[in-house]
């Protein structure tokens, strides 16, 4: 297999994630005794119980340009239409802007205080707690960063081929 179609397969697959992270933002992260849930998203932008927070805006925004990014590369690798320094370019951004917004999202509740509007020792009393979003989003932001990681070392790659086509070339 070539290696233009393995970086587009390792790239597809990071933006699948990418876009997953963006998708588990919506599956409710923090829920109450009483039936009551936020999300990552309302947890964010704000509701009745919390107002809107600034750094959990950015971080939401790292989040969709980082998704935007692994889909371009992602597509430009497919068709062939990268090279080099933006294959690497854009697997670095793409993977990290993922992680990132992913990452301060889950952090979202600490961020905002909501685990102390209930009580000090409301997760150990059973008043509140994490529920699935809480842990699928920042798992799947590591995913993404993960399988960026080969598009992100392309150019490395590609002068360590270089360097060793130079040694064998001396050697003889």
């Amino acid at each position: 297999m070539n290696e233009n179609k393995k970086l587009s397969i390792f790239e597809a697959s990071a933006a699948l994630c990418s876009v997953l992270t963006f998708v588990f933002c919506f599956l409710p992260c923090y829920h109450e005794a009483d039936g009551f849930s936020l999300n990552m998203l309302q947890i964010a932008f704000g509701n009745d119980k919390t107002n809107a927070h600034g750094l959990l805006i950015f971080a939401f925004i790292l989040l969709v340009v980082g998704v935007l990014v692994s889909i371009a590369l992602s597509v430009l690798l497919f068709l062939k239409k990268s090279n080099d320094m933006l294959t690497m370019i854009g697997g670095i951004l793409g993977g990290i802007l993922s992680f990132a917004g992913g990452i301060i999202l889950m952090c979202g509740i600490f961020i905002t205080g909501l685990d102390k509007m209930i009580s000090e020792l409301g997760l150990v009393q059973g008043v509140w707690g994490f529920s699935v979003g809480f842990f699928l989003v920042p798992i799947f932001a590591l995913a993404t960063l993960v399988l960026s990681y080969p598009c992100g070392l392309i150019v490395l790659h590609h002068k360590d081929l270089k360097d060793a086509e130079k040694q064998k070339a001396v050697s003889e």
